[in-house]
C-alpha cells in the first residue's frame, strides 16, 4: 500500500494552497477530533488534502519518477540521480550467512533519496565504481519508510543498477543549502543561517594523540587506546540558528567548535578563570552573534532532551555573497 510521510502531504497542501503549516496542521488536529479517533493523523491529513481540493498521487505514473515523487510502498521504482555521498559497507551474519550493505545518497537537482544496496553490488562501492558524482539508474526498486520517517528505495535481486546512463545529464552534486524547515533526521546537509544566540561553551578532556575523551581514574586520565595520557582541553558550543523558516538549536565539538567561538578552548578557559563567564560570552557575541554563516552538518534526535539538534562537521565563517543571494532569492 502506498503512504505518504505526513511532513510530505503537509509540504503537499502548503504548495498548492498557501496555507502555513500551523494552518494545516489546525485543519488536521480539527478533523481527528471531529472523527472521535476514527483514523489516524496521516488518515486525516489524506482526508483535509482531499477536501482542500489537493491531489496527492497526480505526480505519479509510469516510467522514470521525479526523486520528490516517489512514495513508500512504490514497487518497480525507476529513478535516475546523481550520487552525492556514499556510505562504507557493513557486514553482518544473519541465519549463519554473511552479508553486506552499503548505501548512496542520489539527487536529481531537487530532491534527494537514500538508496540501500546489498551484496554483489556493494563491491562497486569499494571499486570505486560509484563514487560521489557518479550518474545512476535504479529500475524495479521498493520504496519503504525508514525508522526516522524518510522514504529510501532498496534494490531486490531483480533490481537493475545502471552506471553512467547515456542520454541522462543531472545538475552537478554539489547541493545547495537547505532550508532549516526541509532538514531530514540523519541526512547530512547544509544551512545558510544567523546565529541569534550563544550558549555558554562546556569543556572536557581529550587525549593529546587521537583527540578522543578520556575519562579520569585514581591513576590519571585514561584514554581507551593510549592509556594514561596528559589531557589537553576540549570545547562544546551550543547555537540558536534562525534562517527566517524556523530556528534550531546546533551543536560543534573540538576545532569545529573552536572556529565558531574565535578562540582556542584553553583561551576560553583562561577569560573563563581570569576575567569571568560575563567577559567570555562577550567574546563570543562580539565574534559570532548576528553573523551570516555556512555550516554543513546533520539533524539528529536528541533524545535525553527530547529536541533535535543539528550537529555542525564544518563552517565557513565569511559565506560567498553569491550563496547568499542565491538563498534570499529562494525566499
Amino acid at each position: 500500500m502506498l503512504q505518504i510521510p505526513i511532513k510530505d502531504i503537509i509540504d503537499k497542501i502548503r504548495e498548492e494552497t498557501g496555507l502555513s503549516e500551523e494552518e494545516i496542521q489546525n485543519h488536521i488536529k480539527s478533523k481527528l477530533q471531529s472523527l472521535d479517533g476514527l483514523v489516524s493523523e496521516e488518515g486525516a491529513a489524506y482526508i483535509v488534502a482531499s477536501e482542500l481540493g489537493v491531489s496527492l498521487f497526480k505526480d505519479i505514473g509510469s516510467g522514470t519518477l521525479k526523486i520528490k515523487n516517489i512514495l513508500a510502498g512504490m514497487n518497480n521504482v525507476e529513478v535516475v540521480g546523481r550520487v552525492i555521498r556514499t556510505r562504507k559497507p557493513i557486514t553482518f551474519v544473519k541465519d549463519n550467512r554473511k552479508s553486506e550493505v552499503a548505501s548512496i545518497l542520489i539527487g536529481d537537482g531537487e530532491s534527494t533519496i537514500r538508496v540501500v544496496i546489498w551484496d554483489n553490488r556493494v563491491d562497486w562501492i569499494k571499486d570505486g565504481k560509484i563514487r560521489e558524482g557518479t550518474i545512476v539508474k535504479i529500475k524495479d526498486a521498493y520504496a519503504k519508510e525508514n525508522p526516522y520517517g524518510n522514504k529510501e528505495l532498496h534494490l531486490s535481486k531483480r533490481s537493475k543498477l545502471i552506471l553512467d546512463p547515456e542520454g541522462v545529464d543531472l545538475p552537478d552534486p554539489q547541493s545547495p543549502s537547505k532550508k532549516i524547515n526541509e532538514l531530514v533526521l540523519q541526512e547530512k546537509s547544509k544551512i545558510l543561517a544567523t546565529v541569534v544566540k550563544i550558549f555558554r561553551p562546556r569543556f572536557y578532556s581529550t587525549c593529546p594523540n587521537c583527540n578522543k575523551k578520556v575519562s579520569q581514574t585514581e591513576d590519571g586520565a585514561m584514554c581507551s587506546e593510549h592509556k594514561i595520557v596528559d589531557p589537553t582541553p576540549a570545547m562544546v558550543l551550543n547555537l540558536i540558528f534562525d534562517d527566517g523558516t524556523e530556528t534550531i538549536r546546533a551543536v560543534a565539538f573540538g576545532a569545529v567548535a573552536e572556529r565558531l567561538a574565535g578562540l582556542k578552548a584553553d583561551e576560553a578557559q583562561e577569560i573563563l578563570t581570569k576575567d569571568g563567564e560575563v567577559h567570555l560570552h562577550e567574546r563570543l557575541d562580539d565574534f559570532l552573534l548576528g553573523r551570516t554563516i555556512e555550516v554543513e552538518g546533520r539533524l539528529n534526535e536528541n533524545k535525553a532532551f527530547e529536541r533535535k539538534e543539528f550537529q555542525i562537521f564544518k563552517s565557513i565563517l565569511n559565506p560567498n555573497p553569491r550563496i547568499i543571494a542565491l538563498n534570499l532569492l529562494r525566499g
